[in-house]
């Protein structure tokens, strides 16, 4: 183990890895392992850490304090600057809602807990990515939590077994961190994703390469490079966008990330000017790209690329230059980062609501939580019956599917129709295919229990109809990860549709042509939030600089995977597909609010109770005339 110089090559890495995860988070289909790049920088620091601890314990000046404090001068004030701005964005541009959730964030990265606040926050419900300014943050909270753990444990292993015990140490936790991912994958993958215990082997990844250092000869090095560099590319190239997150797959860019450090090549091909700029302010490109794209996503303005990394160079450029290269802050500093973590935490409270007028039920904060169409309906696969003592006893259909089919419940109940559900929220559950998007313990028993009680439920009512509604293009977007498994290349959307069709087919031929089964399409999604769009409105800026309106219409296209969804239909008999736009859309525009302009829909792609009520009298008109042809 030496001390070493700079690094050109580790500075190179950050600047690959860094490009690459901004142009993931731009357009995940250009670089679909692109995320990969994060990983990479976990190896970094683990090797830099372990370096920095073990040469200054070895020279016999390391301080516990003085290493604290170099990190804080490293990573807060940047990330302070960016809380901070995003505080003062979002009083003027961001209704009570989204600011609540700047607050949140800002607080939990700050306070480097954002990692599990990400991970105790993940349901079907959460807000979606796209108000989450500071959802990268999280890699920070796990980096931050292994700088505050790692030298205490190094310091306590020194004293006792000296470095022959610290390696094999370090090589046993990174064999039980490893081992634990890859069993809590299948079980809990948000707390593998998210924490830690399963993330450290990362880090500790980065470690080995430090504390087993290797002897190579000059071409030996170049070629150790260049194969570590092929396998990060490769990983950015070819990984397919994970849902859940598998790190078997990372293991090709952490082992490239290893076998680049482990190289030490001073003739590295990373040494170009470009990346190597990149790789000095990798830090504050990392911490900027994303709250601007974010901050186009919430107000609904379409980001070219280029003007994206133009806005993320110039303000990654600013905040290099006044903030991340000082390193001498003093008492200023910890005061202001007090006020800016008390403001978010304020903040966090109500988004500061007394900015707007929220008396309007329809404007309310929450409102999906709060005018969902399946609120209060049973779901987690459980057999419900509904008004039981109608139709003279017998129910006139059987009705499953995820949310997309439970947002219909309370129209149907209160239409006083007898039917049948069974219903899980994110799952399809068919013969032979079980996708649970969730993938944790309990929704994954739910998932596998609904085919079975649908099964008992079609037996016990041979002749009743059976209405499908899911979210398809959820399903056959993720269908490689789920099904197939495959390491590394996509399946193609035919390949979902042929699946589906063999496992409806084989629904039809074990339950009898007795019935007729619907299959309802996708429903087109929105970005635009009207409830969220009239709230905004009142804000000084919209009111008296930039006015916004709130769109009821927005241009219509056709859904692909309805029309394949449609031709698969014709295909099999006692099949019937109804595409439920053409309830909102004509041949120009698709509507989101009903005849008393209530919203439509409850998110970006739930119904209301309005939706609902709008939608739903549609669906059934069109069911009942099938079922006569």
């Amino acid at each position: 183990m030496k001390s070493f110089s700079f690094r050109y090559d580790i500075n190179g890495l950050r600047g690959i890895a860094v490009l690459a995860v901004i142009i993931f988070h731009f357009n995940n289909n250009v670089l679909t392992g692109g995320f990969t790049g994060v990983d990479v920088f976990f190896v970094i620091s683990g090797f830099l850490m372990t370096a920095i601890i073990l040469d200054k314990l070895n020279a016999g000046n390391f301080s516990l304090f003085q290493f604290y404090k170099a990190r804080v001068e490293r990573i807060i004030p940047a990330l302070l600057a960016v809380c901070a701005s995003l505080l003062c964005i979002g009083f003027i541009f961001f209704e009570p809602e989204t600011y609540q959730f700047i607050g949140q964030h800002s607080f939990s990265a700050l306070t480097f807990f954002s990692n599990i606040s990400y991970w105790k926050d993940s349901n079907y419900f959460d807000i979606s990515s796209q108000y989450k300014f500071l959802l990268h943050s999280w890699s920070l909270s796990i980096e931050w939590q292994f700088y505050f753990f790692y030298p205490l444990f190094i310091i306590s292993l020194n004293r006792f077994f000296k470095i022959k015990g610290i390696k094999y140490t370090i090589f046993i936790g990174f064999i039980i961190s490893f081992l634990s991912n890859i069993f809590l994958i299948p079980r809990e993958p948000t707390f593998s994703f998210f924490l830690l215990p399963t993330r450290m082997w990362e880090l500790l990844a980065g470690s080995l390469a430090f504390l087993y250092p290797f002897s190579f000869t000059k071409n030996q090095k170049k070629t150790g490079e260049i194969l570590g560099l092929g396998l990060i590319l490769f990983a950015f190239l070819y990984i397919p966008k994970l849902q859940p997150w598998r790190s078997y797959l990372v293991f090709i860019s952490i082992l490239g990330a290893y076998l680049c450090i482990l190289s030490n090549n001073p003739q590295t091909f990373l040494k170009n000017k470009i990346i190597q700029l990149i790789g000095t302010y990798s830090y504050s490109i990392y911490l900027t790209h994303w709250p601007i794209f974010v901050f186009f996503k919430n107000i609904n303005h379409k980001l070219p690329f280029l003007i994206y990394i133009l806005f993320t160079l110039i303000s990654s450029y600013i905040l290099h230059q006044f903030i991340e290269k000082k390193r001498n802050h003093g008492l200023v500093f910890l005061l202001l980062y007090s006020i800016v973590v008390g403001l978010s935490y304020y903040v966090s409270m109500n988004g500061i609501q007394q900015r707007v007028d929220l008396s309007n039920q329809s404007d309310q904060k929450n409102y999906h939580l709060h005018n969902y169409g399946g609120l209060y309906i049973p779901q987690n696969s459980i057999i419900t019956h509904f008004n039981p003592q109608n139709n003279h006893g017998k129910p006139s259909f059987i009705l499953i599917g995820d949310s997309h089919a439970r947002q219909f419940g309370n129209y149907l109940r209160n239409a006083h129709y007898n039917f049948i559900t069974i219903l899980k929220d994110g799952c399809l559950s068919l013969p032979t295919i079980q996708l649970d998007i969730f993938q944790k313990k309990q929704d994954t028993q739910q998932c596998k229990l609904f085919y079975k009680n649908l099964q008992k439920t079609l037996n016990e009512n041979q002749t009743i109809d059976l209405i499908i509604i899911q979210r398809w293009d959820l399903y056959r977007d993720y269908y490689n990860e789920f099904i197939h498994n495959k390491l590394l290349f996509t399946h193609t959307q035919e390949k979902f549709i042929s699946r589906l069709k063999n496992e409806i087919e084989e629904l039809i031929n074990k339950n009898g042509k007795q019935r007729n089964y619907f299959l309802i399409g996708d429903m087109f999604t929105i970005n635009n939030n009207i409830p969220k769009c009239k709230i905004r409105n009142q804000l000084p800026f919209y009111h008296f600089i930039y006015p916004i309106h709130c769109y009821e219409t927005i241009p219509y296209h056709q859904i692909a995977l309805n029309r394949t969804l449609e031709q698969m239909a014709k295909n099999i008999p006692n099949l019937y597909f109804i595409d439920p736009n053409k309830a909102l859309c004509n041949e120009k525009d698709c509507r989101l609010t009903d005849n008393n302009h209530k919203p439509i829909f409850s998110d970006d792609n739930h119904l209301s109770f309005s939706g609902a009520d709008f939608v739903g009298p549609f669906l059934w008109k069109n069911i009942n005339m099938d079922k006569l042809k």
